[in-house]
């Protein structure tokens, strides 16, 4: 009598389901458990048990008021789903829906990524059907801000274009148009010798220099036309100037603006500084701006307390200042031994107006223990002494590193976390302990060896130790033949020092089986990742080297070296499936992981909080 063959298939437990608290919408609960299910290989009959087992004990309570008088585990899955799903999912009007989304609008700091994701996450519930990619489509375009990415956009043909031609088009164009911003808060130095006269034209626009004493004539052909007396401007004429009804906020007059101004103000408080010059200047003079807006600004100003010359001084950081300055009531009162000596700097505020200080001084700023001697242009002014740009970069000082404690405690929680976790950050190459990379090769391949190239004098010696210190890792290892080898090809870091690459395209790449795993789209991280509120990336160091190869792969990946042949023991750099291995295998790792998502070497964390961004970070 033949025995009967019993099928038994068993299963590891993969991922985990959390308790259901009504935060996260039923729908998606109910297709992360349907995963949950096939990933686990739960038969029908355990689908129930498993789902009044994972919902919680609130959930439960709930179902099992709905399902009274018949318990929850006499129902099918279905049913209770149904109940859930009732209960859970609150009743949408459709058209309301469809309202909202037609009613959006790209935001000022919204990107296209972010936009794009508020409108797919927006017509989840507006049930376009078929017409979904086309309404998408057409509100993209119709919902951005105007500027020049809906410019070039409109130029497009809607029935050439599919939705995803349309997003990729305004990406790139976004990212072109971002490069090509104006940088105003910017050091400008500008020069000139000679004597001063009352014409004063831009003779280099790339410059920004004046020259002084230009004819009519001369400065006609540098702008085409003379200069409105009353803006500044070369555009018009002066009986077509918008401005000429305007009041100077300088000197009260009619006619003309506050850049023009040719009238001597004092104690103007719309300035940190408050005195304006118009004297004649016969040596080469420096003239920087200072952009700060003083009283006006509706923000706290930003101040810092630092030792100068052994005394206490509280300042305020002025991002928007080219120099640091001293009033002339500090310098007297708390300087006044320092030597005062003369300076060719002059000052020019926001609206153009000049200032002419009393002189520099050099004194000694002490900064978190670190002593430097810096220059403070002396003024006539009663405000706060002003630390500008200069100072700020040579002790590396930021506004984001200030006035905030909030910033402070979480800073205090984020270095908890890294010496929690303080393993994963020893100068060392990680390594996955998981399984190890085989690289399969086509049928019939003949082993093939290249004998190994020259290497330029000058990289010599950097590549004989980098060969040293792969040695010393274990990634490489010295044999004393091989069928395989690959010559190097070395390529330099932006640090200066030297990465080993295979030139595999030469020998072993054609023959290897591809590894066909895609890598994560644009669209695909914006949407993973929105309403996140902050942002981590983790970078891998030596990213591919972490993963170790078998036996036969490390032969055939060797590499033929002017110091002899070496097999290498972890996944190097330049191999055709290289790519899609890591991000399949990484991705395998993060599975389930909330608020996770990796391109490669790259792994961005967010939260909608500080709180869920700590804890996902865990």
């Amino acid at each position: 009598m033949a025995k009967q063959k019993t099928d038994i298939r068993v299963y590891g437990s993969i991922g985990s389901m959390a308790e259901f608290d009504g935060s996260e919408e039923w729908k998606l609960y109910e297709e992360r458990l349907e995963q949950y299910f096939l990933a686990n290989g739960i038969e029908k009959e355990r689908q129930v048990p498993v789902l009044l087992s994972v919902i919680g004990s609130k959930s439960y309570k709930i179902v099992k008021d709905l399902s009274d008088p018949i318990l929850p585990k006499d129902r099918p899955y279905d049913e209770i789903c149904d109940l859930l799903r009732g209960h859970f999912t609150p009743t949408v009007s459709l058209f309301r829906k469809r309202i909202e989304f037609y009613n959006l609008k790209q935001k000022e700091e919204e990107t296209i990524g972010m936009w794009f994701a508020t409108l797919k996450s927006a017509s989840i519930d507006c049930k376009f059907g078929i017409r979904l990619n086309d309404v998408i489509k057409d509100k993209f375009v119709a919902g951005l801000r105007p500027g020049r990415v809906l410019d070039r956009l409109c130029e497009e043909v809607p029935e050439e274009k599919t939705l995803k031609n349309i997003v990729e088009l305004a990406l790139k164009y976004e990212t072109t148009t971002k490069n090509a911003t104006t940088e105003f808060h910017k050091l400008n130095v500008q020069g000139w010798k000679g004597k001063q006269s009352k014409g004063l034209q831009f003779n280099n626009k790339k410059t920004g220099r004046y020259q002084k004493g230009s004819s009519f004539k001369e400065r006609s052909n540098t702008y085409n036309e003379a200069a409105c007396y009353v803006c500044g401007k070369t555009n018009h004429k002066f009986a077509d100037c918008k401005y000429k009804e305007y009041i100077c906020k300088l000197c009260n007059v009619k006619g003309h603006l506050a850049k023009v101004c040719k009238s001597k103000v004092k104690n103007n408080k719309a300035n940190n500084f408050i005195e304006q010059v118009k004297d004649s200047l016969d040596d080469k003079v420096d003239y920087i701006n200072m952009f700060n807006l003083g009283d006006n600004n509706c923000t706290k100003a930003f101040t810092i307390k630092l030792l100068v010359n052994e005394m206490l001084l509280e300042m305020e950081l002025d991002t928007g200042a080219g120099v640091s300055v001293l009033p002339e009531s500090v310098y007297k009162d708390k300087f006044w031994k320092c030597e005062l000596k003369p300076t060719l700097i002059r000052l020019k505020t926001y609206d153009g107006a000049i200032i002419k200080p009393i002189g520099e001084v050099e004194l000694i700023v002490c900064y978190k223990s670190v002593k430097k001697n810096c220059i403070f242009i002396v003024v006539k002014s009663d405000n706060k002494p002003l630390i500008g740009r200069d100072i700020m970069k040579e002790f590396n000082i930021g506004i984001y590193k200030l006035d905030s404690k909030k910033s402070t405690i979480e800073e205090s929680k984020f270095n908890e976390l890294l010496e929690e976790h303080k393993e994963l950050w020893k100068d060392e190459i990680g390594t996955y302990k998981f399984k190890k990379v085989n690289l399969k090769l086509k049928a019939n391949t003949t082993p093939i060896f290249v004998r190994p190239r020259s290497v330029p004098f000058a990289f010599k010696d950097r590549v004989e130790e980098e060969l040293n210190r792969l040695e010393k890792d274990g990634v490489i290892k010295l044999v004393d033949n091989n069928d395989w080898g690959t010559p190097l090809v070395p390529v330099l870091k932006g640090n200066g020092k030297i990465r080993l690459c295979g030139d595999y395209k030469t020998t072993v790449n054609r023959y290897l089986e591809d590894v066909k795993h895609p890598l994560p789209k644009v669209e695909e991280l914006f949407v993973a990742l929105q309403g996140g509120k902050t942002f981590s990336k983790i970078d891998f160091k030596n990213a591919y080297n972490q993963l170790l190869l078998d036996e036969e792969t490390s032969k055939v990946l060797a590499w033929s070296t002017h110091k002899g042949i070496y097999i290498v023991n972890r996944l190097p750099y330049g191999t055709k499936p290289a790519c899609a291995i890591f991000q399949k295998i990484v991705e395998e790792t993060l599975l389930g992981l909330k608020g996770t998502m990796n391109f490669l070497d790259d792994v961005i964390v967010t939260g909608r909080s500080d709180e869920e961004h700590t804890k996902n970070l865990k």
